[in-house]
């Protein structure tokens, strides 16, 4: 079962503006398989992502709804109450700029525009290169909320073997 569809880019913060949710896009596609492929396997370790992939189906057991939907929870470490927003979240920034990362290296003047439609400007690469960065660090941020939600929850997940993720710069 799929944590992310294409639509779940047609609008919000990581909005792709020539998503629609009529068009199938392969590149779109490609990148959201990639990306949660690659990102779970980060996050879990191999073994434990291959008991996700049997496990996520419906009904989804609550350890995996709450790991990739979100929940509220009290840090054991601080005893504070901690919304956790999810790893959907993670992994639509992921995404989205591993999606515009694709977009920048493809122009015969060294210059990529996309389009703004919000603002109906031309996106420069360095603009791009900013949404990118700051969406990749979103997502890290998520990512090692994850570490910590599991951590307070390991019983869950027993085999959990987490690999860490830097922000970008």
């Amino acid at each position: 079962m799929a944590i992310l569809e294409q639509t779940d880019f047609a609008t919000g913060k990581y909005q792709l503006h020539q998503v629609t949710s009529d068009d199938k896009d392969a590149e779109i596609l490609e990148s959201i398989d990639r990306v949660q492929n690659t990102i779970l396997d980060k996050l879990l370790g191999v073994v434990l992502k291959d008991v996700f992939d049997a496990e996520y189906v419906d009904p989804i057991p609550s350890k995996w709804s709450e790991l990739i939907d979100g929940v509220v929870y009290i840090n054991s470490i601080n005893n504070t109450t901690t919304r956790f927003k999810g790893m959907k979240e993670a992994l639509k920034a992921f995404t989205y700029a591993d999606f515009l990362s694709k977009k920048t290296l493809n122009t015969d003047s060294g210059q990529t525009r996309l389009m703004d439609k919000s603002t109906t400007k031309n996106l420069r690469g360095i603009e791009i290169k900013e949404l990118q960065t700051s969406a990749y660090n979103d997502a890290v941020n998520i990512y090692q909320n994850a570490r910590d939600f599991m951590y307070e929850n390991k019983d869950d997940y027993p085999d959990w073997l987490f690999s860490h993720i830097s922000f970008k710069k």
